[in-house]
């Protein structure tokens, strides 16, 4: 059951969006609030899993609402406005606050039942994003961005409708300094909320961002934005190939399907396709189409796209696919495929959050010498010497190799003189993860460590699943399990200890006593777990 807060000046336009709500049985709608300050002070008490926003209202607007909501209790907000394009500024920085999605108020309330299903799938989709993953959502200074005058010989079409700005921000930002294609991106969105969300995208990734116009070039390492109202069509001419922009006034625009074909006739087997979260069946026809001339589809799989039923279901269904894979993978696999390789599906690998290693050699360097710190990365793989010198992002993924080589290295040159060094990392990590994620999860009382555990290592930990939590009040002991593909013999020692590290904070927050604590690796017919118990006064 999705709860819902309605948050509008207007009484007769919030009892409309809740009798259309309503009219499914999986949405709730737990309050209303006619301000700003009313709207911040129900998410407080009520706790819904999604709050519906009007921007302009007298009083306390909803902007201010959104700022505070994120500050207090990140929530997923979708923004549900007449707001104009004369106010478009307003629009961008709700998208810069952690906007999930938009939609536009219908000029007549009389109308709102023919947008009935739009509303209640994007309201599904809302709900699905994880709170933690809104506290990343920010906009980054990014050096000025200037267009290539280079044509591109490669195109990267993303397709994506409902849940799709929530993708959309954990790909574009994460294409390399080797990525030269050009990147078309069919996004259903209401017009009025269309260059609000572009310019929000620019702050996002260093490649220039644009809504396409009659004429536009498809340069390399430019992203182009299909207008809302209609539909980006490709042709090729001596100067390189170049958008069309038409209307086709009887289907949903942008027409998806036809983007994508547009480009599969245009660049044949130079093209990816990647069809992220989004209602029906778009991208199906497409799909096939790009693989008849030889390109290739990357389809994002159900744990990231908040609406898989639709169509990242539908296109793997068909078959017509290549690769199934997270957001926060697909911009390494879009490079790999033009490049002619095939994507890396080391399924023995996890990722991790910058923030975990980041914390980890942060902690060296603060509590051992400079010497020492020097000596630790030393013994670090090329490749991973070269992502520690240049900066890990807090909030970008690594694979879990650069974790594992990190914490080996310290292992090696510190454990002789600090044996507990790993349990000590695994106790900086959790501090630092709970501190950088504290507003979006609650951890008040034993009861809610299931939650809390389970959530925080989803985000940071993505491919390592937490199973079997067992909670015995009368014998004061908690045991539970950690699984991963990503586990062998040799790295789930590292593991193991980190995790222990993990529980011995979590026991200072809740100002436990613990009397013991292990955590070991076993092995059962699925694989490598972690098993950890804890037992306190």
């Amino acid at each position: 059951m999705v709860k819902l807060l309605i948050v509008d000046d207007s009484t007769f336009m919030r009892k409309a969006l809740k009798h259309m709500i309503t009219a499914d049985p999986e949405i709730e709608v737990v309050g209303e609030a006619g301000d700003g300050r009313e709207a911040m002070d129900k998410v407080l008490s009520l706790k819904p899993d999604v709050v519906t926003m009007d921007l302009i209202m007298p009083g306390v607007d909803g902007l201010w609402a959104l700022e505070e909501i994120m500050k207090q209790r990140p929530t997923p907000v979708v923004i549900v406005s007449s707001i104009a394009t004369r106010t478009a500024e307003v629009t961008k920085e709700a998208f810069a606050l952690g906007v999930v999605d938009v939609l536009c108020k219908p000029d007549n309330p009389q109308n709102i039942a023919a947008i009935q299903r739009e509303f209640i799938e994007t309201i599904k989709a809302a709900s699905k994003v994880s709170r933690m993953r809104l506290l990343e959502y920010k906009a980054v200074n990014v050096k000025e961005k200037t267009v290539s005058s280079m044509t591109a010989r490669q195109v990267v079409v993303i397709a994506t409708s409902a849940g799709g700005p929530t993708s959309l921000y954990e790909v574009l930002p994460r294409f390399s300094n080797n990525f030269f294609g050009s990147v078309v991106v069919a996004q259903h969105m209401p017009a009025q909320f269309m260059n609000s969300f572009v310019e929000h995208i620019q702050t996002m990734t260093s490649l220039p961002v644009k809504i396409a116009e009659k004429g536009d070039i498809l340069y390399s390492k430019r992203v182009l934005f299909s207008p809302t109202t209609s539909t980006i069509e490709v042709h090729r001419t001596k100067k390189g190939c170049v958008a069309d922009v038409v209307d086709f006034k009887t289907r949903l625009q942008p027409d998806i399907n036809h983007v994508i074909l547009s480009c599969a006739e245009t660049f044949k087997s130079s093209m990816v396709l990647v069809v992220l979260s989004g209602l029906g069946d778009d991208g199906v026809k497409g799909a096939e189409a790009v693989r008849r001339f030889g390109g290739k589809v990357i389809v994002e799989d159900e744990t990231t796209a908040a609406v898989y039923s639709g169509m990242p279901s539908n296109v793997a269904k068909s078959g017509f696919y290549d690769l199934l894979c997270p957001s926060y993978k697909i911009a390494e696999a879009v490079e790999s495929f033009l490049a002619n390789k095939q994507p890396a599906q080391n399924q023995k690998q996890f990722m991790v959050k910058g923030i975990i290693v980041k914390s980890t050699l942060q902690y060296i360097r603060n509590k051992f010498s400079h010497e020492i710190y020097d000596r630790v990365a030393a013994l670090l793989s090329e490749e991973n010497k070269g992502l520690v010198a240049g900066g890990l992002r807090q909030y970008n993924y690594y694979s879990s190799d650069v974790y594992y080589d990190v914490n080996k290295s310290v292992e090696k040159i510190i454990s002789a003189q600090c044996p507990q060094i790993i349990e000590e990392i695994g106790e900086e990590n959790a501090r630092e993860c709970i501190e950088a994620y504290k507003t979006a999860l609650s951890l008040a009382t034993l009861s809610d460590f299931s939650n809390f555990l389970q959530g925080l290592y989803k985000i940071v930990f993505p491919g390592i699943v937490h199973e079997n939590l067992v909670i015995n009040q009368t014998s004061k002991t908690v045991t539970y399990y950690f699984r991963s593909l990503g586990y062998t013999e040799d790295n789930i020692r590292i593991s193991a200890k980190i995790l222990k590290g993990w529980i011995i904070h979590f026991g200072k927050l809740l100002k436990m006593d613990l009397v013991s604590l292990s955590s070991e690796s076993q092995k059962d017919d699925k694989g490598l777990k972690i098993r950890c118990e804890f037992v306190w006064k």
